[in-house]
């Protein structure tokens, strides 16, 4: 099914953070296997909660950038639409490419299953838009999004982490890790116009749920016991 987003309309964007893709469970369980905790677990056990952060988002970019051989390009062609059409985590995970947008909403959609508070963050470049992806470290918006140039620079200045979310596949110069990644998103974020933020996590208090809100497809009964095993492997993998 092919979904199509007006640029402009940030809030909806909102919807497509596929947290209910099934297809992220492997990248998930990849970056606790390199975190050596739960997500939550890290998270509540930590004095310095941007700390426990950042090792979380470096864990999920990691798995996401090991796990899969995605390549970055531009959208696919629409001449005459004013939509953008946009591609949901499976779809990037299944086609292998993505352009900034659609591996920014792949990346916040892990980010929000790892109990972060995902954003995404548009800039005005030279050739165009360009999004990132990003991370609160504090408080959110309150709000879907802003868009008032100031506060999003205040923003950047600590409460609000920048990726360069294309580092997870392969493009000029071949993936990036983590760390560059890092730099190249501070570097955008100061040298091109902010536009919006989106909080998907305030977007979703105001409505804004996945366009496939339905609960992930429950385990068939004959594989429940298979899967607690595959989980207590883990967990052992992890504590061993």
């Amino acid at each position: 099914m092919t979904r199509k987003w007006r640029p402009g309309d940030f809030a909806e964007l909102a919807t497509f953070v596929d947290r209910n893709e099934p297809n992220l469970d492997e990248i998930l369980n990849a970056a606790r296997r390199a975190l050596g905790s739960g997500f939550g677990d890290k998270l509540a056990h930590s004095e310095d909660i941007k700390l426990a952060s950042d090792e979380i988002a470096s864990a999920v970019y990691d798995a996401l950038r090991v796990e899969t051989e995605i390549r970055y390009d531009y959208e696919p062609p629409n001449h005459g639409e004013a939509e953008q059409i946009i591609r949901l985590a499976g779809e990037v995970k299944e086609q292998r490419v993505g352009t900034c947008l659609d591996l920014a909403l792949l990346l916040g959609a892990v980010l929000e299953l790892a109990h972060l508070k995902p954003a995404v963050i548009f800039l005005e470049t030279e050739t165009g838009w360009h999004a990132l992806s990003g991370y609160f470290v504090g408080d959110g918006l309150g709000g879907p999004v802003i868009e008032d140039q100031d506060e999003i620079r205040r923003l950047l200045d600590g409460l609000l982490v920048p990726i360069e979310s294309g580092g997870i596949a392969v493009r000029r110069g071949g993936k990036r890790q983590f760390r560059a990644a890092l730099d190249e998103g501070r570097e955008a974020a100061q040298n091109y116009l902010p536009i919006a933020v989106l909080d998907v996590l305030a977007a979703r208090d105001a409505g804004y749920l996945p366009v496939r809100s339905e609960a992930r497809e429950p385990l068939p009964q004959g594989a429940v016991l298979d899967y607690l095993a595959q989980q207590m492997k883990e967990w052992f993998d992890i504590v061993g």
